[in-house]
């Protein structure tokens, strides 16, 4: 009788120890952590209109580097880049014609590697060809897994004065104009900042 329970307590170290090293390799399958970049940020949002789907979307973290650290916002008169993919699902091409913000003056896009040259943010094309079948991604960085970057970003031009700074976790209300699929508005989210400890956050409205 002790020789069962020696051999069946043997068999449950055996398998306990099977179990353990199954779940290491599942957690090893689903992402290598020399390679993996989690970007903190909240998660972009998405819209559909017509044939084109609007994923991935939102605007980047601030990061102002003509102000002091502890004041990453968006504040009057700064140019904020979005990152986004238009999709297009169906069988012709479509244009975007027109980003529109209350907060914002205008768009345009801008070579990823000029996105700090105001001269060049002020003369980017205001118009986005996706073609039927096809996706195009701006403002997208290379996350360590083979994916690249994206070598244009869409820019927000000029925060306007009467808008309020935006910081990590505002959002702000964009309407993207199609010439066929028509226009939709959408709350993109600001991203968290990539150095969140330095960061200055809204104060609630009770302070």
């Amino acid at each position: 009788m002790s020789g069962q329970s020696g051999l069946l307590r043997r068999v449950n170290v055996v398998a306990v120890l099977a179990a353990a090293a199954l779940g290491l390799t599942a957690c090893a399958t689903g992402q290598h952590a020399a390679t993996s970049d989690e970007k903190p940020a909240i998660a972009g949002t998405h819209a559909t209109i017509g044939s084109i789907d609007i994923q991935d979307l939102s605007i980047q973290a601030p990061a102002v580097s003509s102000r002091p650290t502890g004041t990453k916002f968006y504040a009057t008169g700064d140019n904020a880049p979005l990152t986004v993919a238009f999709i297009n699902d169906g069988h012709s091409s479509d244009t975007l014609t027109g980003i529109t913000s209350t907060a914002f003056s205008g768009w345009s896009v801008v070579d990823t590697a000029a996105l700090t040259q105001a001269a060049a943010v002020k003369a980017g094309a205001t118009q986005v060809v996706v073609a039927p079948g096809r996706s195009v991604t701006f403002g997208i960085t290379d996350t360590g897994v083979g994916i690249g970057s994206s070598e244009q970003t869409i820019v927000l031009q000029s925060l306007q004065a009467g808008a309020n700074p935006l910081y990590p976790g505002s959002t702000a209300k964009l309407t993207f104009t199609f010439a066929n699929a028509g226009a939709v508005s959408v709350n993109v989210p600001v991203d968290l900042s990539s150095t969140p400890d330095s960061a200055t956050i809204p104060a609630s409205s009770g302070d």
